[in-house]
């Protein structure tokens, strides 16, 4: 698809640019039109021949976007078993997302103007002064990054979402929450 997919291993450019590959590159765009497939990402070269690398095995889903956005996907390359293939096995998943319980600190909350500092005025409140161990230290910075962000989130509870992230994660959050059969947050977001 791009001419950086397969690179040459006498001269260390890329070897995709080629008429041969142009062509293939052609019919597979063509094949691929009106179809809404997306590609896993993964950018690490799939074969090893002779002459070079090339990132050729690739996967494919007809999965709309935004059922993606509420699953965890990924795309990995296996070990090389060398002496059966020139190709890397390619290993693909997706589940459904954890519920809403999980602890994870959204985008938008993160690159609020506010939560540098309401992080470091949870820590510096949870040290108290105190010498700590590391991992102390570790679970007090971890038990503050989640204060913060909690607080973070109820100043913005009534606040139109204005980021395209915010915009996003509350898009996602309603249609989770109608999915899950709860009405109240679907109706609060």
């Amino acid at each position: 698809m791009h001419s950086y997919d397969r690179i040459s291993k006498d001269t260390a450019s890329c070897a995709g640019d080629g008429p041969r590959d142009r062509l293939s590159a052609r019919a597979w765009c063509d094949a691929m039109q009106g179809k809404a497939l997306q590609e896993f990402a993964q950018q690490k070269y799939t074969f090893e021949g002779a002459s070079g690398w090339s990132r050729i095995d690739r996967v494919y889903t007809n999965l709309h976007p935004a059922v993606l956005g509420m699953m965890h996907s990924s795309c990995n390359l296996l070990p090389h078993p060398r002496h059966l293939s020139d190709h890397k096995p390619v290993v693909f998943c997706f589940r459904r997302a954890r519920s809403s319980n999980t602890r994870r600190v959204p985008a938008w909350v993160a690159l609020h103007p506010d939560y540098a500092t309401e992080v470091e005025a949870e820590f510096e409140y949870a040290c108290d002064g105190r010498t700590l161990a590391a991992f102390e230290e570790l679970g007090l910075l971890k038990a503050a990054i989640h204060r913060a962000s909690k607080y973070i989130k109820r100043q913005c509870r009534e606040r139109t979402a204005e980021s395209i992230d915010h915009k996003l994660a509350v898009s996602l959050a309603f249609i989770r929450a109608m999915e899950s059969g709860d009405l109240t947050k679907a109706s609060s977001l």
